[in-house]
């Protein structure tokens, strides 16, 4: 069992979680490439548990539905933008 583990300290202001696909020379990264079984997302308070492959089920029909975003970070990578409470609903549990 492997973990993948974000800190988003901006999540906090923002209410949002950024989880990166693309780095910033247009190559697969983040929740793309990973192999781990689990991603865990933390504002630094909360810790989200969720299963990588219901992460990456779920992305495409969120998009679709317009309920999460894409947009570049500081340093040129892409990154879906996904509001705390549809990152709650996905949660398996929370820490």
């Amino acid at each position: 069992m492997t973990f993948e583990v974000k800190y988003d300290k901006l999540s906090n202001q923002t209410g949002n979680f950024y989880i990166e696909y693309q780095d910033d020379r247009g190559e697969p990264s983040g929740i793309e490439i990973t192999d781990a079984d689990f991603h865990i997302l933390t504002d630094g308070t909360n810790f989200c548990v969720i299963k990588t492959g219901m992460l990456k089920k779920h992305i495409p029909k969120l998009l679709k539905k317009r309920r999460i975003g894409i947009r570049p970070n500081r340093e040129g990578a892409m990154g879906y933008i996904i509001p705390r409470d549809i990152i709650h609903e996905l949660t398996d549990f929370l820490i």
